[in-house]
């Protein structure tokens, strides 16, 4: 008998070793861009927001807004959480504020028209079937080519223009700056889009023009890609999803809308405090970085019932997948349509779909900012 008791005291050392190193961490300590945080930062979201929902981190250097009250506030208030830290990636839309960013939206947001929109849908339906494969990998066969395709369609470029920009990217991987390297590419591609002849029909200078071209192909193929890729890992990963989703097509929209809530393509985005300002009561300094935590914001429990649970039942969650307010992201239907349809087809056609290797041995492209699958291996079982 008396080995019982020893067995137990074993069994609660193993539990005590396996405490996670969220449970270990504070804000004093945790460093958001450490791997082993990046690869699964969700509970360390956790562990921080027992600390408050706004909080200085000095390993990283940035205030971070975990709440879901708190990041729709600054998401508001672009007067006071400036979008400044973009400029980099296009300083006309994307990093501009209100009142000057109002004007430019407004433009540009007339290029989103439904008989565009309606067109774009079809664009990602006649892709999505011509990709579907016995077998393929779902990001690099699947989710990247319909990205690019739909978002070669709105930006008005060919097949040889599509092709040139996908030649940029790949060469500027192997130089020292490649972001920048693949940024001056597009610039200097951007007039072979009938969208640069659209702006600057509408009195946007030339360079104004580049940058947005540039932003949409950046923005268009990056996220829709990871929303794909993101919604068929979760289909291969959960048999009783698949089913329901098999069972009944109209689930697929608030199963996309849950995907989107829990792994949105950002999990952070950057703003600059433009003075000392309030938020959920504590006082933010004028110059900070700042970071809104979408991720943490979109399981915030005083918002979410389960919050890290997806339910088809959820209705109308207010989750900030692509933004809220002056900055919400202006192509949010293009690329929710995307998804839609391309993961429709793949359900479709098939009778199942399954990893083809161990899902542990998947390949995530994972920074403190984003968590992708890099390379997602499946099988389609033909009907």
């Amino acid at each position: 008998m008396r080995r019982y008791p020893a067995a137990l005291a074993r069994r609660m050392r193993a539990l005590l070793r396996r405490r996670t190193t969220a449970e270990l961490q504070s804000s004093a300590t945790i460093d958001l861009r450490s791997p082993g945080i990046a690869a699964d930062p969700f509970p360390h979201y956790e562990t921080l927001r027992r600390e408050g929902s706004v909080l200085f981190l000095p390993q990283n250097d940035y205030w971070i807004v975990l709440g879901h009250e708190a990041v729709r506030s600054a998401l508001a208030r672009p007067e006071h959480f400036s979008n400044a830290p973009y400029r980099d990636v296009d300083a006309v839309l994307l990093a501009a504020d209100p009142p000057v960013q109002t004007v430019i939206r407004r433009t540009v947001a007339r290029l989103f028209s439904p008989a565009v929109t309606a067109r774009l849908e079809a664009t990602a339906s006649r892709l999505s079937e011509a990709l579907v494969r016995p077998e393929l990998d779902a990001v690099a066969n699947y989710a990247i080519p319909v990205s690019r395709g739909v978002t070669a369609d709105l930006l008005g470029l060919d097949a040889a223009g599509m092709d040139d920009i996908v030649h940029a990217e790949e060469v500027s991987r192997g130089t020292a700056d490649p972001l920048g390297n693949f940024v001056r590419s597009l610039d200097a591609l951007a007039p072979r889009s009938t969208m640069f002849g659209a702006l600057t029909g509408a009195g946007i200078p030339e360079e104004s023009a580049r940058s947005l071209v540039r932003l949409m192909w950046l923005a268009g193929t990056t996220t829709t890609q990871r929303v794909i890729s993101r919604t068929i890992l979760r289909v291969i990963e959960c048999d009783s999803d698949q089913r329901a989703l098999r069972a009944d097509p109209a689930l697929l929209r608030p199963f996309v809308e849950e995907i989107l809530r829990l792994h949105p393509p950002e999990h952070m985005v950057p703003r600059l405090a433009m003075a000392d300002v309030e938020l959920d009561g504590v006082t933010i300094p004028a110059g900070a970085d700042v970071r809104l935590c979408l991720s943490a914001a979109n399981r915030d429990p005083a918002q979410f019932g389960q919050p890290d649970r997806i339910r088809f039942d959820r209705g109308n969650a207010r989750h900030f997948a692509f933004g809220s307010g002056a900055h919400a992201c202006i192509g949010a239907q293009v690329g929710r349509a995307t998804a839609n349809i391309a993961v429709a087809t793949l359900l479709h056609r098939s009778a199942a779909l399954h990893a083809l290797r161990p899902l542990h041995e998947i390949r995530y492209f994972a920074t403190e900012a984003a968590l992708s699958p890099e390379s997602l291996e499946i099988g389609v079982m033909p009907i």
